[in-house]
């Protein structure tokens, strides 16, 4: 079986600080950004591993 894609959860208190830190980690840029009203949570995905 082939692996498509892989997630990985990551809690922060800072969003903004967090994405900043993953994009210069991994290279790569956010690919998709939004919120989920409940529970008020925000999704974000950076980069296909």
């Amino acid at each position: 079986m082939k692996v498509k894609q892989m997630l990985s959860r990551v809690y922060a208190n800072n969003a903004d600080e967090a994405v900043e830190f993953y994009e210069q980690l991994f290279q790569k840029k956010v690919s998709s950004r939004f919120m989920l009203p409940k529970p008020k949570l925000e999704i974000i995905n950076i980069g296909v591993f």
